[in-house]
């Protein structure tokens, strides 16, 4: 009875440990930020969501090879923005934000210091994408969509924006990562989606399948933010079984208790 009295505050301080461990993990935005190009040094010739540009990297940070992709700036004033690569959410702060009470009295800079679920919102790896900088901020908050246009924005760019019905038509090696991101941040947080949306990455989801590097880079975010994008998983070999590692520990802890209590 004394051992168990003097393992019991004990185990409660691994798991508390533990647990905040996990939770912190990927807590915000800048955390995240500063680990993306860690993730993205990892897979095979690695580029930009809406160019495809290919990433280099130097140091502990990484920019667009804008000649290898042909990219041809759209206003000279953003040259040296479209020279830089910059975190895309696939889903905007501006989409999810809103539906928070905190967005409403300061909108992203109040949620990102105030809000636990917007932080996480706002930080999760499978919603953040390297882009080039003038890509992304063109896109603003611009609804994805598909009506065949053929004009070129960004030179030999396949992603087309819409400024004037503000609407982005994104190449089609992007379609199935902005569908599965989508359809993730929906199903963990409850991501209001209008029906032609949902129907649109729906049909995304299905006509573009998850390449190696979309698996790798799923297998690669489960393991540093310890959850997986099961839309992502049930379409790559040998991730379909894939458990987020969050669940991991407590099934260990619960066993541990009960060798515990049955000293």
């Amino acid at each position: 009875m004394q051992l168990r009295h003097i393992l019991i505050p004990f185990i409660f301080a691994i798991v508390a440990a533990s647990s905040f461990h996990e939770a912190a993990a990927m807590s915000d935005y800048p955390k995240a930020r500063e680990i993306l190009p860690d993730i993205f040094r990892e897979l095979e010739k690695p580029k930009t969501l809406y160019c495809s540009c290919p990433l280099i990297f130097k140091n502990n940070t990484y920019y667009p090879n804008l000649k290898a992709c042909n990219y041809q700036v759209r206003r000279q004033r953003q040259k040296q923005l479209a020279s830089k690569i910059t975190v895309e959410h696939i889903v905007p702060a501006w989409e999810f934000g809103k539906q928070f009470s905190c967005w409403k009295k300061g909108g992203r800079k109040r949620c990102s210091v105030s809000d636990e679920l917007f932080m996480e919102m706002e930080g999760d790896l499978h919603n953040l994408y390297p882009s080039v900088g003038e890509v992304n901020q063109d896109r603003s908050n611009f609804r994805f969509s598909e009506w065949n246009a053929t004009n070129k924005t960004y030179g030999k760019c396949q992603t087309v924006i819409d400024f004037k019905h503000r609407r982005v038509q994104p190449q089609p090696a992007a379609r199935g990562i902005i569908a599965r991101a989508y359809l993730y941040m929906q199903d963990r947080y409850g991501l209001k989606i209008s029906k032609n949306q949902q129907k649109l990455f729906k049909a995304w989801d299905s006509k573009y399948p998850p390449d190696a590097n979309e698996c790798k880079r799923n297998e690669l975010i489960l393991k540093v933010q310890g959850n997986q994008n099961p839309f992502v998983s049930r379409k790559c070999k040998g991730q379909e079984n894939l458990k987020d590692i969050k669940e991991e520990p407590l099934d260990n802890f619960e066993q541990l208790f009960k060798d515990i209590f049955s000293l």
